[in-house]
């Protein structure tokens, strides 16, 4: 289980791949089931959007 301050420590790409792989689960409390939290348009913002789409595929992936 990760806790508050290492999510809170996650790097963008790590946040959004964490928020999309555990955000909302029960044994996951400290990960937020959050929109992404940077600027518009910023560099922060297109990594965590990067991280979110590379949990959607490894989600596919271990389903095939």
């Amino acid at each position: 289980m990760i806790s508050k301050r290492q999510f809170l420590k996650l790097k963008p790409y790590e946040r959004g791949y964490a928020v999309y792989m555990a955000g909302e689960r029960d044994d996951e409390p400290n990960v937020p089931n959050e929109q992404n939290p940077y600027r518009h348009g910023s560099n922060n913002a297109a990594e965590w959007e990067r991280g979110q789409q590379q949990a959607v595929l490894d989600v596919q992936d271990s389903e095939e």
